[in-house]
């Protein structure tokens, strides 16, 4: 019997590791739904009601995903992701929002949401975004662990001369 805990395989599992997700939104009824699919699609999910309990649970715990409702009492979802930035600069946040617009899609973006779903929508539409989110976070690994790796095979990148002609090819 192998441990699944061992140095040789500890990163590279198959089984898929579910997601950390912070959902944040003030609609009871999404608030009920979300505690019982996303589980179900094997990730963990923290619930909030709005976005200033958002902000504090960011405050206590890590998270993967944001699942964030634009507009909520409080602090907006926007103001939630920028939280999340300073917080855990590799959470993914996706922007949920009833009232789409192009104005607010952009703007979403730009303060770093990883994408913008429109309500109501579909379980599946959530599932599949989910998915893309962890082969995102999946290929964000592997890139730094074949930059470090690349790192220690080249060493440093500093000129190992000196002479006049080593310090004008160094400028």
């Amino acid at each position: 019997m192998t441990n699944s805990k061992s140095p040789n395989n500890a990163e590279s599992s198959h089984e898929p590791k579910g997601l950390a997700i912070l959902f944040a939104d003030d609609e009871r009824s999404l608030q009920e739904l979300m505690k019982l699919e996303i589980p179900r699609m094997g990730h963990r999910v923290t619930v909030c009601p709005d976005g200033v309990t958002a902000a504090a649970a960011l405050e206590k715990d890590t998270f993967d995903c944001l699942l964030v409702d634009l507009d909520m009492p409080g602090l907006g979802g926007i103001d939630v992701i920028a939280k999340a930035k300073e917080l855990c600069p590799d959470a993914d946040a996706v922007v949920l929002t009833g009232k789409s617009s192009l104005e607010t899609a952009i703007a979403a973006l730009r303060h770093g949401a990883f994408d913008y779903l429109t309500k109501p929508c579909k379980l599946v539409e959530i599932e599949a975004l989910m998915r893309r989110v962890q082969d995102k976070r999946r290929l964000t690994q592997q890139y730094r662990a074949l930059k470090r790796r690349l790192e220690r095979i080249e060493g440093s990148p500093r000129l190992v001369g000196v002479s006049a002609g080593m310090d004008a090819c160094a400028r």
